[in-house]
């Protein structure tokens, strides 16, 4: 009714409106769906993680979601919730769309100054004291905290930017947890390490024959390469995230939890790999194979 009302007005009425509506959720968040770092710590505890827990982090941080502190304090509250023996870590990719029209758009990824496009708590974490950004262009990952040296290493080696030796495979190693800050699931970006295990298994290539190699620069400023076989087209169109969601969740494997205005989600790395596995051996894959 409102929306119908608001859009008979105006154009001016109707910028004002939406001004005074704006105004209004943001008076009612803070007053009712507010909250502090102390709680946000205490909720990602009770929701399952752990001091001393590697925790790969996907979120979609707004001015709407409750939190009473900046970008940074909110960030500070997730590695008090992991400790100081802790890892956080989050997808840092320097670019919007496809990992293929990136790798040939002819730029220069420069791990230490090319900004993460994975929303501004990714671009805080990597702009960290003390924080590690791998050097793959394709799908570069921060990290901080007393194992973030390993978790970035080698990853310019890795043909397959998610694959193994990546540090998406070493999420597995470290039982690693995936956190999920308003945003769905099918955000997961371990979900490329899933299909790399299954890949020999589908109907069509995962990857492209063509390797893509890309100018980069790391961390001491030393300019190299780093070689990227990409995801094809026919993956990219055929996959069906919601697939393996439903098996997690038919398992019970999803722990999930409000806090103000904020939704979060926790999901152990194994148990992502466990119901693929399962899902594999039944001959169910997450992609439309019709």
């Amino acid at each position: 009714m409102l929306s119908r009302l608001a859009s008979a007005l105006p154009p001016a009425q109707k910028e004002r409106a939406k001004a005074l509506y704006r105004q209004a959720r943001a008076a009612y968040i803070k007053r009712f769906r507010s909250y502090e770092s102390e709680a946000l710590v205490a909720t990602l505890r009770g929701l399952g993680v752990a001091p001393g827990d590697a925790v790969m982090v996907h979120a979609a941080y707004s001015g709407a979601n409750g939190f009473l502190g900046s970008p940074l304090q909110f960030l500070a509250a997730l590695r008090a919730a992991v400790g100081e023996q802790g890892t956080l870590l989050m997808p840092t990719s320097p670019y919007g769309g496809m990992t293929i029209d990136y790798l040939r758009s002819g730029e220069v990824f420069d791990v230490r100054r090319s900004p993460s496009r994975m929303g501004i708590l990714s671009e805080l974490l990597r702009r960290q004291r003390g924080a590690l950004r791998s050097l793959n262009p394709a799908h570069p990952v921060a990290a901080a905290g007393p194992r973030a040296a390993w978790f970035v290493a080698g990853h310019e080696s890795c043909l397959f930017s998610c694959g193994p030796g990546s540090p998406f495979e070493k999420l597995v190693e470290a039982d690693a947890k995936a956190l999920f800050v308003d945003c769905g699931l099918l955000y997961l970006m371990f979900f490329h390490y899933l299909e790399h295990k299954v890949h020999e298994a589908l109907p069509f290539p995962l990857y492209s024959d063509e390797v893509h190699e890309m100018a980069a620069i790391d961390a001491e400023g030393r300019e190299t390469s780093v070689r990227t076989r990409p995801f094809t087209k026919v993956a990219r169109d055929a996959r069906r995230f919601e697939l393996l969601e439903e098996e997690l969740r038919a398992r019970r494997r999803i722990a999930e939890a409000r806090i103000g205005n904020t939704a979060l989600a926790l999901v152990r790395i194994r148990d992502s790999v466990e119901a693929t596995e399962r899902m594999a051996e039944a001959g169910r894959y997450f992609y439309d194979l019709g």
